[in-house]
């Protein structure tokens, strides 16, 4: 097993990435290929992908920078659809959405997700070594696993009354993820 990231992903790695969110989402929860091309297409907001040996994805998680205005329109809203990576800037005002997280059927509750996981608190603290700080960090969960890896990064419910029965919903991050970070980094 290996991880691959930013721009090391090429386009047919990110074509396999979008048939394994397809298929660990479904139609409802899916970005289309098109769309999810779009928004990695410099591959610098933060994509990992962990590969078997034999090179096909096992597992990846993602994220973007995305504006306020976006941040407010999707909270109001839930429509994921409208996001669009602006990229990392130097300076304080970054808005760091987590955008997905998802591993084949076959390899959950390995601990797998660990290397993911280190590999993005290395992506977070390097980013911040280099200037690029993050105001306000925040994803929304759809499954119980979802949840469970989301307070395992330390993040908080945004409402507790809005979370659905298996505690899916919005989630925010107090320190910015700082604490996840110099866990796993």
């Amino acid at each position: 097993m290996n991880i691959i990231a930013n721009k090391d992903i090429d386009e047919d790695m990110l074509q396999k990435i979008t048939v394994l969110e397809h298929d660990v989402f479904g139609d409802e929860q899916s970005v289309d290929p098109v769309t999810y091309r779009k928004m990695h297409a410099k591959r610098d907001a933060g994509i990992f992908c962990l590969v078997d040996d034999g090179g096909e994805p096992i597992g990846f998680a993602d994220a973007i920078f995305i504006t306020d205005e976006q941040k407010e329109e999707y909270l109001r809203d839930g429509n994921f659809r409208i996001l669009k990576n602006i990229g990392a800037r130097v300076g304080d005002d970054n808005i760091l959405y987590l955008f997905g997280l998802a591993l084949r059927k076959d390899y959950r509750s390995t601990g797998v997700v660990l290397r993911i996981a280190k590999c993005f608190a290395k992506w977070l603290g390097e980013l911040d070594e280099s200037g690029v700080k993050v105001k306000f960090t925040f994803t929304e969960t759809i499954s119980a696993d979802g949840v469970r890896f989301a307070k395992a990064m330390g993040m908080h419910p945004m409402d507790e009354q809005g979370l659905k029965p298996d505690g899916s919903g919005f989630y925010y991050s107090p320190d910015n993820l700082a604490k996840f970070v110099k866990r796993f980094a």
